[in-house]
């Protein structure tokens, strides 16, 4: 069982990898930012952190409502913006846990996902793939960056 004291310990040092991540893509120009690659099935850097971070929004949304699946990578065209939303959505994630006991943390309950469809999933789960899935794009980022 997760703990609220574990998760949102695991999600502020989750942050702060991004965050370091992100310092680092800040050196990258607009065009370099903006380029598409196959390693990333035609994707930018710039795509793959707001995939990143939106991807947490929409799941943390399923959770405590109302879904926002917004595709809205436009609106978060460079680096500062995209700081932003990082920072914001970071802070509803702390607030969303902290507002949980252990027990509702640990609890299967339905949840409407996008679509409509409606599946039995632990809240706890559902922040810790959104931790392991940051991970998985952030060494994609880091073999364009460094590559």
């Amino acid at each position: 069982m997760y703990t609220r004291e574990a998760l949102i310990d695991q999600q502020r040092r989750c942050h702060w990898s991004l965050c370091g991540l992100m310092t680092h893509c800040a050196s990258l120009t607009q065009d370099e930012l903006h380029q598409t690659f196959d390693l990333f099935g035609g994707s930018s850097v710039q795509l793959q952190l707001h995939h990143i971070i939106g991807a947490q929004r929409y799941w943390l949304s399923v959770i405590d409502g109302p879904i926002n699946a917004d595709d809205d990578e436009a609106s978060f065209p460079d680096m500062p913006a995209l700081c932003a939303f990082r920072d914001e959505v970071h802070a509803r994630a702390i607030a969303l846990i902290e507002s949980m006991s252990d027990a509702a943390l640990g609890q299967a309950r339905s949840m409407e996902t996008w679509g409509g469809a409606v599946h039995e999933l632990v809240p706890a789960h559902i922040i810790m793939r959104t931790q392991t899935h940051q991970y998985q794009h952030a060494g994609k980022i880091t073999v364009r960056v460094d590559g």
